[in-house]
């Protein structure tokens, strides 16, 4: 389209990258990883979660986006290209109201929950995935 929408398609693709690695990450812990890395893979997954979350709400991103929807006012309300940006924007708006270190921290408890879920599953024992599911839900008020 222009160069301004181009390069936020290239800075957004490199964040897709990151929340790709995130997800892979994510699916390897649930179906081969032993259960012995789960604390390293939760470090992993908050500091992967971190980066996409601060390259995603940076500075940077909002300028490409300023500079994206500029060049496309000609392009017509409903393009592809406005509509994108403007969903990419309403998500960093949304995105910029949380700090990356209780994104971070969401994606520790998440990660971590996983594997206490499995094994309470496994032992048919909800009780002890529960502590882990009060802080999630706590997050995920704190978050709303």
């Amino acid at each position: 389209m222009g160069a301004n929408y181009d390069a936020l398609l290239a800075h957004l693709k490199d964040i897709t990258n990151i929340n790709h690695a995130t997800a892979l990450l994510a699916y390897d812990q649930e179906t081969a990883m032993p259960s012995g890395g789960a604390s390293a893979r939760a470090q992993q997954l908050a500091t992967l979660s971190k980066i996409g979350h601060e390259m995603f709400t940076s500075s940077q991103t909002s300028d490409l986006l300023g500079a994206a929807t500029e060049e496309l006012n000609s392009a017509g309300y409903d393009s592809d290209e406005a509509s994108m940006v403007r969903v990419v924007q309403q998500d960093f708006d949304l995105a910029t109201r949380l700090p990356s270190s209780f994104v971070a921290k969401l994606a520790e408890e998440t990660s971590l929950a996983q594997k206490t879920w499995a094994k309470a599953r496994q032992n048919s024992d909800f009780q002890a995935f529960l502590p882990a599911l009060e802080r999630i839900i706590g997050m995920m008020q704190e978050q709303a």
